[in-house]
């Protein structure tokens, strides 16, 4: 299944709906025992879909089991990440304020996170 998942990514025209649910079937069975995995698809999909926001809300899923298994500050930035691109900003803040304080206790640089954040506070309303 994981070897779909990877296979799925590497074609020149990728089919990120059949990689998402590649993915999700993936974590399904093993999200406790490989949440890295789950991270790398969702955090491909945060970086490469801009605003499609069935894609996004199904990178969104997968990063959820990888977070059931593991709230490193790796998954929380990447969920704050595609919190910010669903338009879903509180949310987004909180998660991404989440990851800066994960960092601090992994001795992690939390500049991904405190960038996302001041992107938030940025924004205007409206």
């Amino acid at each position: 299944m994981l070897a779909r998942t990877y296979y799925l990514f590497g074609q020149p025209q990728r089919n990120w709906s059949a990689f998402a649910d590649a993915a999700l079937a993936y974590g399904k069975k093993y999200a406790s025992r490989d949440s890295h995995s789950l991270y790398d698809a969702a955090a491909q999909m945060e970086g490469f879909i801009k605003d499609d926001k069935v894609l996004l809300t199904k990178a969104d899923q997968i990063i959820q089991q990888a977070l059931a298994a593991n709230r490193s500050y790796d998954n929380l930035c990447t969920l704050a990440k595609l919190l910010h691109k669903l338009g879903r900003d509180p949310e987004a803040a909180r998660v991404a304020q989440e990851a800066v304080a994960q960092a601090a206790k992994d001795q992690k640089n939390p500049e991904e996170a405190t960038e996302l954040l001041a992107e938030i506070s940025q924004k205007k309303p409206g």
